[in-house]
């Protein structure tokens, strides 16, 4: 059950991190009110859903972990723009194999993202003040840390709630 949730969890990410890319579709496919109205729903969805997560779990945050090492990795970012040059590509949303090829490329990034547990590189999270943070624990744990606050990023203990494995929020 809680694997199937992380599951979820990773696939709301995933969504929400494409949201500038769906907004960009939108705008180039104004005239295709079923695509807009899909991606309209879609964006307000995976939004939601992943404020609400990340601020449940940082309402629910119980556990504690020693830091021993911290980097700033809000970077990361940059390298998902690359994604954001396929609206540019002539994409035609009336002809079926483009529309196949987008779905089974976004199929692959997904798997990928999710599969590797990369799902924390989302824009949005940045673009609504969080920062991602790589930290290595006392038991030498490489991790990813989801917080507003800017304490967090020093060495000491800090109060976190995992999201998956390898993503915590604090």
């Amino acid at each position: 059950m809680i694997n199937l949730l992380r599951n979820q969890i990773k696939t709301i990410l995933f969504l929400s991190s494409y949201t500038f890319l769906f907004v960009i579709f939108i705008l180039k496919n104004l005239s295709n009110p079923y695509l807009v109205y899909t991606l309209i729903a879609i964006i307000l969805l995976s939004n939601v859903i992943l404020f609400i997560s990340i601020k449940r779990c940082k309402a629910l945050a119980d556990e504690f972990i020693k830091i021993k090492s911290v980097e700033n990795i809000n970077s990361v970012n940059s390298a998902y723009l690359v994604t954001y040059i396929i609206p540019f590509l002539a994409i035609d949303f009336t002809n079926i194999a483009d529309i196949s090829s987008l779905v089974l490329l976004f199929a692959v990034l997904a798997f990928l993202y999710i599969k590797s547990d990369m799902i924390y590189v989302n824009p949005i999270l940045n673009f609504i003040g969080y920062n991602l943070i790589e930290i290595r624990t006392d038991k030498d744990d490489k991790l990813i840390l989801i917080t507003t606050e800017k304490s967090k990023t020093q060495l000491g203990k800090i109060k976190f709630r995992r999201l998956t494995d390898s993503i915590l929020v604090g």
